[in-house]
């Protein structure tokens, strides 16, 4: 059966300010093609990306705005002969590093210590095996999870927080330290440094200049490849922790179904879920980012 994967990726979102918050530093992008067929390639690429900031709305603005052209200047570079797994992390990795040396610039030149976290999922193909695949790349503690047909939820992204032991390791051996802090763990810069901010609560991000150079904070992506389950892959959610810090994955997944039994559809179903979390407590900005898998939706 002939399935048009960009026809039938159906996306919806819901992006909302905190309650307590004078203005939103959650950005998102909803479904960009990175035009790889010029690269001889048949297969399709879609990007999607949650961005939550920290310490102003900048740095997210601006990795929103810049990341997956980056991304797709990369891929052009791609070397004779590479797998296509390669090609594609070679250009999520090359995509971020650039995008946070070009923020990090201007930052430096205007005192700017914002930061912010990515969560993004590239989807990729067929290959000619049939094969398509999720590249997830993140930084930071927004996280995507997919939803199975048959009741599986499954994790895509690591939460990058501090007191990860591998984590905790890469920021000491950077001279950084990590503390609990009114119970939350923090990334702390070495007493020699002075910097306005006390701590971060993520040990990888975007920006955050005052933490780099050495990367006590790491802007390098995790890269997790899942290779999608024709049958049974159903859905995604990417969000920014002002969903999940409320919400299990697991419930996340719940609300959307009952969405979509009752007839709604993807931005209804990141509506669902921004509403339940501000019902449940959360201070935070919050963003959903629903995408179905529209030849599995059940």
């Amino acid at each position: 059966v002939e399935i048009d994967v960009e026809e039938q990726l159906l996306s919806g979102l819901s992006n909302e300010k905190g309650p307590t918050k004078d203005r939103c530093e959650d950005f998102a992008v909803n479904k960009v093609k990175l035009p790889i067929g010029v690269l001889g390639e048949s297969a399709t690429c879609i990007f999607y990306g949650v961005f939550d900031g920290h310490g102003g709305s900048s740095c997210a603005e601006y990795t929103s705005a810049h990341l997956a052209k980056n991304i797709l200047t990369r891929m052009r570079d791609r070397p004779k002969g590479a797998s296509d797994e390669a090609f594609v992390r070679g250009g999520l990795m090359g995509g971020f590093k650039q995008t946070e040396h070009n923020f990090l610039q201007q930052a430096r030149r205007v005192e700017d210590r914002a930061g912010t976290t990515a969560c993004t999922m590239t989807v990729f193909g067929p290959d000619e095996q049939s094969r398509l695949r999720l590249f997830l790349a993140n930084v930071g503690d927004s996280r995507a999870v997919l939803g199975k047909a048959s009741g599986g939820v499954v994790r895509l992204t690591q939460d990058h927080k501090p007191n990860l032991p591998e984590e905790k390791k890469r920021i000491e051996a950077a001279g950084g330290g990590v503390a609990e802090i009114a119970g939350i763990w923090r990334c702390m810069l070495p007493r020699n440094r002075v910097s306005p901010i006390l701590g971060l609560a993520v040990s990888r991000a975007l920006g955050d200049k005052d933490f780099k150079r050495p990367d006590i904070v790491s802007a390098e992506p995790e890269i997790t490849i899942h290779e999608v389950d024709w049958d049974d892959d159903e859905l995604v959610i990417i969000a920014s922790d002002g969903i999940w810090d409320v919400i299990t994955d697991r419930d996340a997944v719940k609300i959307v179904r009952e969405v979509f039994s009752a007839g709604g559809d993807e931005e209804k179903a990141a509506q669902a879920l921004t509403t339940k979390a501000l019902e449940k407590g959360t201070h935070d900005d919050r963003t959903a980012l629903v995408v179905t898998l529209g030849w599995c939706k059940s």
